[in-house]
This record gives structure tokens, sequence and C-alpha cells, in this order.
């Protein structure tokens, strides 16, 4: 199944996109997510550990099953003044 990823601040820069589309087997969960974008995507693996992940307007864990099309949002920690 493919999934659109909505990346926001630092991960968004790392990938030079806003969004991308990621296939993931059928009954893929967050962590799946997080383990393939890894193994695509290596510059993203330090802001992974501590990103979290929506799907709406809700933050889901790691053991979170996504569906056909979901669209995901990456939010990695920011920092401000």
């Amino acid at each position: 199944m493919k999934v659109r990823l909505v990346l926001f601040a630092m991960a968004r820069d790392v990938c030079g996109k806003e969004t991308i589309e990621i296939e993931l087997a059928d009954d893929g969960t967050v962590g799946n997510l997080r383990k393939v974008l890894r193994a695509e995507i290596p510059g993203l693996s330090t802001l992974l550990a501590n990103s979290l992940f929506a799907v709406g307007t809700e933050y889901v864990p790691d053991d979170f099953t996504l569906k056909e099309g979901a669209e995901v949002a990456c939010i990695p920690p920011v920092s401000g003044g």
C-alpha cells in the first residue's frame, strides 16, 4: 500500500520535499514506516528517533496500523527562542 508522508521542519529540509509517497506492506504500521524511511532516506535516521507521527489530527504510536492512501505527518523535534 502507499501512504503520503507530509514532512515538516528539518525533515522537509533533509528530503528537499514537502511530501513523499512511501510503499508499505498492507498491514504496515508507523513503526514499519520509520524502518522504511531509515532505509530509503538515511539522512533522516537521527531525526526519526525523536519525531512524532500524526494521522489526521491525532498523534499515533509506532504500533498504529496505517491504511492505503493515509496521509501521515512527520513532525521532528523543533527548538526556538
